[in-house]
């Protein structure tokens, strides 16, 4: 009787065994997947960053292009009113 036990009890202890190094692979293989899902993680927070900063640079040149237009605006406007007023000048002249 002693000795079915004792090879009941190892059958268990290989299945448990067997079971045990199943689930080290199955932990090492989550492991590696965890540490690439990381790097790809951080790849993205990389280039999520490098967009924003991007997406700042290009509202900077747009305000800067705005008071350009402006400027040029201004002084199409002053040539207008000089040759309107040199226009007017000389018609009251004449």
């Amino acid at each position: 009787m002693d000795i079915a036990r004792i090879n009941y009890t190892k059958a268990m202890s290989n299945d448990t065994m067997s079971e045990l190094a199943k689930n080290k692979l199955l932990i090492t293989e989550l492991e590696g997947k965890l540490q690439i899902s990381e790097e790809s993680l951080k790849a993205s927070q990389d280039t999520i960053e490098a967009a924003k900063q991007l997406s700042n640079r290009v509202q900077e040149k747009q305000e800067e292009m705005q008071k350009e237009y402006i400027t040029i605006l201004g002084i199409f406007a002053s040539i207008v009113l000089a040759f309107a007023g040199g226009m007017v000048f000389s018609s009251s002249v004449l």
